[in-house]
């Protein structure tokens, strides 16, 4: 018997859950208290702290949205805050176009994969144009592919190509060409091109092809270590920076405004940028509004979206995969109009079938089979995104007028002021690195330790230093990987242990089972980020035990260090039975720990305490010279 639509859906008068007693701000706050104090934590704040000013609660009441400006907005609608279409949330899955291969081989394989696009990366910077190609490739590209091309990369290589285009040479007329006069000056320290030619040629080419051809590589900002708010404010100020310079060169400002595309970059905190997605949008209705635009029918400055560059590792490279992931479905439910996600050996810049295949279907998995497409604005009616979107919204907002105070994008480029910016975030995001207050898995927390770099598919790959900053006409902002410091450490320890030995690290647990199982794995995690070996023989019991096996293994093999796991009361009753004899084997002892009788704990001949407040990164530093002298 068919069912009927009443029988499907509940009465609209209908109320759930009435059993369930609402509860008060008062009554969550005091049992959170409660259970803080429960756990010896009274007092702890549960605040999430992001860099910007950016507080985030533990918890949060349908009367803490009542205020946000855009509460009453709807999906689809000017300014598109919640998300640019009525019915559903499409977006355009993009394939890399890698470097090597046939052109047309590799347009063929992006049609028979799936993808609604393409992405060719234009020129040979690495790695701010990954997998580069010529520019012949790309005006190929443009007239030959069924898909929309989207080509990135070099301003000198890219206004060359809109010059040489010819009206009727873009076959997809929802291709672009995403030239960013500003980004040579982070890059390289100067304008690749005299600025006026550079905007000449981007109001030529839109009057010729109506298509995109101006943009904002915000993905230079991420890449250089920028926070999502910091990103976003900069990214508004260029842009309205290069809306002023095409309005001075002839454009309206409605086509200036629609020939620019945000390349926006997807970073690792999940709900955070599907916040700055929406965001974005929100701000650009503010910015447009200031050109005098202030309603459209289709959001102004499309925002196609590229997974990060600065969060993938070449160790454990498959966890890669991972994390694009995690950051596509951001984009995605962020509302993004495109995304492209990078092959998970992109920082190889490598040209693989599979991994291009894989970058691919995690986007159709995601359409597919998630339905993330069906819903539009599906964070909307989540109390913790809404007020993300407008904490983030004001962070960027206040940078934003910081800049335009000091006369906009361009002149805080002159002065320097973005680079410092940058060199800043960056700096704070590698030394939250080294101190795992950021977490990147299998870098600076749970590394693989059996795996060889030099003995994998990857034995080639080369990791270089983190780039100093060039000093052209004006500063660079180099941009980085935050995996690359710790990938050295591992990468000097393979090229020692290929000399004949292998940094070896013994622990001695003993005692309290959970606390000896748990400092063991702790020290297992912080010692393998540099590539050591380390043995946990699994518990000792006793100190005297512990004493015994120290003594035979040492006989069996060299040993760089021991180190001691147990419960912090446990430390200084068995330093006094057994430390005399330890020493005398001739090998450092660590702790693992900070107990409070730290300086009685030295004085039996305890060298070091390794502990969660210590800088990972400097420690593990200071071992590899002692241990690979």
């Amino acid at each position: 018997m068919a069912q009927s639509a009443s029988d499907l859906f509940p009465p609209s008068d209908l109320k759930l859950f009435e059993e369930f007693p609402s509860s008060s701000r008062s009554a969550w706050e005091q049992e959170i208290a409660r259970t803080l104090e429960k756990q010896g934590k009274a007092g702890l704040s549960l605040n999430w702290a992001l860099p910007d000013g950016i507080s985030l609660p533990p918890f949060l009441l349908e009367e803490d949205l009542a205020e946000l400006p855009f509460i009453g907005d709807f999906p689809g609608v000017y300014p598109f805050t919640r998300s640019t279409q009525r019915g559903g949330q499409t977006w355009s899955a993009q394939y890399p176009l890698q470097g090597d291969g046939s052109l047309a081989d590799r347009l063929s394989e992006a049609q028979r994969r799936g993808a609604d696009g393409v992405t060719l990366f234009v020129g040979g910077t690495f790695p701010a144009v990954p997998y580069g190609r010529g520019r012949n490739d790309a005006a190929a590209a443009l007239a030959q592919s069924e898909l929309p091309v989207q080509c990135v990369g070099s301003t000198a290589d890219l206004v060359a190509l809109v010059g040489a285009l010819k009206s009727g040479s873009v076959k997809n007329t929802n291709s672009s060409i995403l030239i960013d006069p500003f980004s040579d000056v982070l890059i390289g320290g100067d304008f690749a091109l005299n600025e006026a030619d550079i905007y000449g040629a981007i109001k030529a080419a839109f009057a010729q092809m109506k298509i995109p051809v101006g943009a904002v590589r915000a993905d230079l900002f991420h890449n250089a270590g920028a926070t999502p708010a910091l990103e976003l404010g900069l990214t508004l100020s260029a842009a309205a920076d290069l809306v002023s310079a095409l309005v001075d060169a002839g454009m309206s400002p409605v086509d200036a405004l629609s020939c620019i595309t945000l390349f926006q970059p997807v970073g690792a905190l999940y709900f955070v940028e599907m916040a700055k997605f929406r965001a974005t949008r929100r701000l650009s209705a503010m910015v447009a509004k200031g050109f005098g635009v202030t309603s459209y029918e289709r959001p102004v400055l499309a925002q196609s979206a590229v997974t990060s560059l600065f969060n993938v590792s070449l160790y454990d490279p498959y966890t890669n995969m991972l994390r694009v992931c995690t950051e596509a479905m951001s984009a995605v439910l962020g509302g993004a109009s495109s995304v492209l996600v990078l092959p998970l050996d992109a920082p190889f810049d490598r040209d693989d079938e599979f991994t291009r295949r894989m970058a691919i279907n995690t986007q159709l998995v995601l359409r597919h089979e998630s339905y993330l497409d069906r819903v539009s604005d599906p964070a909307g009616g989540s109390y913790y995104i809404e007020a993300a979107t407008d904490q983030i919204a004001e962070a960027a907002w206040k940078i934003f007028l910081e800049i335009e105070a000091e006369g906009g994008y361009r002149k805080a480029l002159e002065k320097g002021s973005v680079q410092a910016r940058l060199k800043q975030a960056g700096e704070q995001r590698l030394d939250a690195l080294a101190r795992r207050k950021e977490i990147q898995l299998g870098v600076n927390q749970f590394p693989n330790n059996t795996e060889i770099l030099r003995d994998s598919e990857y034995k080639d790959a080369s990791i270089p230093a983190l780039p100093e900053a060039k000093q052209g006409r004006y500063a660079s902002a180099p941009i980085f990987r935050g995996a690359v410091p710790f990938e050295r450490l591992r990468l000097q320890t393979e090229e020692f242990a290929k000399k004949g030995h292998r940094p070896f690290v013994q622990l001695l647990p003993f005692g309290n089972l959970s606390m000896q199982r748990a400092r063991a794995a702790f020290i297992g995690n912080f010692f393998g980020c540099a590539g050591f070996a380390v043995n946990d023989p699994g518990s000792l019991e006793t100190p005297e035990a512990c004493l015994a096996f120290a003594k035979e293994a040492a006989a069996k093999q060299k040993i760089d260090a021991f180190v001691l796991c147990s419960a912090d009361a446990e430390y200084l009753p068995a330093a006094t039975a057994i430390m005399a004899e330890l020493k005398a084997i001739g090998v450092p002892v660590i702790l693992a720990g900070n107990p409070a009788e730290v300086e009685a704990l030295k004085s039996s001949g305890i060298e070091d305490f390794i502990h969660v407040r210590r800088n990972v990164y400097e420690t593990l530093s200071e071992y590899q010279k002692r241990f690979c002298a």
